[in-house]
């Protein structure tokens, strides 16, 4: 770990992409969370995308990340796929929707998050008019919630939404 955060380091006012996926990143990695929370506050980073997908990460990590996501104002991409996260940090992401104007991708694939993630998701979609591509492929969805991105792409407010139970 402490190689990548050498690497992100000497390239940080120019990296535009970062991508630590399947990095085998624990719950016990709080260095590594710390630094990329506070990288993603540094208002001098360009970063548009950012892939921590397929790592441990947890609730408790996601919400650092995410304090770090909040201040971000680069940010266009986020892939959060199998970061063994809950409806409990679902929803603090689905309410950052509605203050984030310019994400456009999000992907929660294959997180243990449900009905409250997506009511809160839902809300922010409303307020959030750049989000065009929204992952929730392998979440516990209810099939009340597949009529309603039916809606959604109906009155394109998501042009591609991509839900599997």
């Amino acid at each position: 770990m402490n190689y990548i955060l050498h690497l992100i380091s000497l390239h940080s006012k120019y990296l535009q992409y970062l991508n630590i996926s399947h990095n085998q990143v624990t719950q016990n990695n709080t260095l590594l969370v710390d630094y990329i929370k506070n990288y993603l506050i540094d208002k001098g980073n360009s970063l548009s995308g950012l892939n921590i997908s397929n790592n441990n990460i947890g609730d408790k990590n996601m919400i650092e990340i995410m304090i770090g996501v909040s201040k971000n104002r680069t940010l266009k991409k986020l892939w959060f796929a199998e970061t063994s996260i809950t409806d409990f940090c679902g929803i603090i992401i689905g309410t950052s929707l509605k203050y984030d104007k310019k994400l456009e991708l999000l992907d929660l694939s294959g997180n243990n998050i449900g009905n409250e993630t997506f009511i809160s998701v839902f809300k922010g979609i409303i307020s959030n008019t750049k989000l065009s591509s929204l992952f929730l492929c392998n979440c516990k969805m209810e099939d009340k919630h597949l009529r309603v991105i039916k809606l959604l792409i109906l009155f394109k407010l998501v042009s591609c939404y991509y839900v599997t139970s």
